[in-house]
């Protein structure tokens, strides 16, 4: 698609309204899902405390993952790249309004609650990569297919000019698997009874914490009470309900009697759900519940550090190897031999005695040197720091070099050792 600079500039600061589909509109562009005859939107979705908890611990701890470019020409010599224009796109700045940091919460927010995650390709006059831009509106974004077997995009939007189409090429692209092969299942849209049942059980329990979790009560009299009376009585209890009523100290009058209303077992049975609730949302985001402060529950024999290991294996590293591929697809395309890695054992660097036990495992077995170890602690490299374990047994450092003089040096103590006891 030949994009002119106006559109490209509409398209890259999302000047553009989204346009209302069949489904309705939404405050964050056309993102109203159905299952069956139930509809939930993405905003209504997320103002359930579950979903956006879930939403955020994800988001957060992909965001906070270090991207590293690697050039690997050389398949002897993989090296680091540290600076140049595909460093500063695929690892510090996707585009100029975004961190990277920001651009991973954002796929992978987009990724969890749409199902995919969409961005342009913006090149130069001579082919060069610019800038990686996310759709602001990602539903917005719709898949198709031609009847020659093509796939093709369409951005939709209202400004009276036609909808953008985009090729498979012209679109940075990660998503969750497919019924299709092209058209991404969302967990909301598949949730969506579910997540509408659960926004109005918190509903029901907000009402409740406002007009404070008792039960109701009535005023109880042997003497008869005009409506005039009554209505008043009405008004005047009313400062005596919720929290705003716990400093007041109610006065009865006319051998009036408070008569307490037990709460409805339909009532107490929706409030005792939301707990279920909560662990049935975090297997839909495959969140371990103690990841949003829900308590370790006393059966369970698991440590955190299971929890954690379940939690990267399961819930983050599809994404990971997802927008790794993506991003060494695209590489390819653009015929440079470079290719890009997410640093997982950041997921530790909140914890600093587990970073350090990664590291220093790492540094034993001899698979990084000091200084790898160093910079992985964000720690300045060291003179001499450039050396690997080549002794596991007794962690001797030196280069591979100096790996024959050492063995001829241990094989010559193991040989006088032998002598000796003779």
């Amino acid at each position: 698609m030949v994009m002119t600079p106006e559109r490209f500039y509409q398209l890259k600061y999302q000047t553009e309204k989204t346009r209302t589909k069949d489904y309705g509109d939404d405050q964050f562009g056309v993102n109203v899902f159905s299952s069956s005859n139930d509809t939930i939107s993405t905003s209504k979705a997320i103002k359930i405390e579950t979903v956006f908890t879930c939403i955020r611990d994800k988001s957060e701890t992909v965001g906070r993952l270090p991207v590293h470019l690697y050039d690997n020409s050389n398949p002897d010599q993989v090296r680091r790249i540290r600076d140049n224009r595909l460093h500063r796109i695929f690892t510090q700045r996707p585009c100029d309004f975004m961190t990277m940091q920001g651009f991973m919460e954002f796929m992978t927010a987009s990724y969890e609650l749409y199902g995919a995650f969409y961005a342009y390709l913006a090149y130069n006059d001579r082919g060069n990569i610019m800038e990686v831009i996310p759709f602001k509106h990602q539903m917005n974004v719709t898949p198709n297919m031609d009847v020659n077997g093509n796939v093709y995009f369409q951005y939709v939007t209202n400004d009276g000019k036609p909808d953008l189409t985009f090729g498979i090429d012209e679109l940075f692209i990660v998503n969750q698997f497919t019924l299709d092969g092209f058209t991404p299942v969302s967990p909301i849209q598949y949730n969506a009874a579910f997540l509408n049942g659960t926004y109005d059980t918190e509903d029901t329990w907000n009402s409740f914490q406002s007009d404070g979790i008792t039960s109701q009560f009535a005023l109880k009299t042997d003497r008869s009470v005009n409506p005039e009376a009554a209505k008043r009585l009405k008004s005047d209890w009313k400062t005596f309900r919720g929290a705003p009523g716990i400093a007041n100290i109610p006065v009865l009058e006319d051998g009036m009697d408070v008569k307490s209303l037990k709460l409805s077992p339909k009532d107490s049975e929706l409030l005792s759900s939301r707990e279920f609730s909560v662990n049935r949302i975090c297997r839909i985001f495959r969140v371990p519940p103690e990841r949003i402060g829900v308590p370790k529950s006393a059966s369970s024999n698991q440590t955190f550090l299971d929890i954690d290991e379940f939690y990267m294996r399961n819930g983050i590293e599809p994404i990971l190897q997802k927008y790794e591929n993506a991003c060494n697809i695209l590489l390819a395309k653009l015929k440079v031999k470079k290719f890009i890695r997410v640093n997982r054992k950041a997921f530790y660097s909140g914890s600093p005695h587990r970073m350090v036990e990664s590291v220093a495992e790492e540094i034993k077995m001899g698979l990084a040197s000091i200084n790898e170890g160093r910079l992985d602690l964000n720690r300045d490299p060291v003179e001499g720091g450039d050396v690997f374990a080549i002794d596991t047994n007794n962690l001797t450092f030196g280069t591979w070099n100096d790996l024959p003089a050492v063995r001829e040096q241990v094989n010559g103590r193991a040989a006088e050792g032998g002598n000796n006891e003779e």
